[in-house]
């Protein structure tokens, strides 16, 4: 039962990684190149797509939730960033 729960955190965790990444992706895609929202954004989007890749790679390995593609994602996506 706890671990379901520190599960579900990680999870929600993920998720709103993932929706600030695609959020600051495309501020970052909409600033002019080379500005100060520009470069603010780019830093905001590789973190939050590092730490939330990680986080996929973590939850896919933990005990009944185990996820082959889930885990080459998180490899995949830490590889792009």
């Amino acid at each position: 039962m706890k671990l379901d729960i520190i599960i579900d955190y990680k999870i929600t965790i993920h998720a709103s990684l993932g929706a600030l990444a695609l959020m600051a992706g495309m501020v970052a895609l909409m600033a002019r190149k080379g500005s100060r929202y520009h470069k603010k954004a780019g830093k905001i989007f590789l973190y939050a797509m590092l730490f939330s890749a990680v986080l996929a790679m973590i939850i896919a390995l933990m005990p009944g939730h185990e996820n082959a593609f889930l885990f080459s994602i998180g490899i995949f996506s830490t590889i792009f960033c």
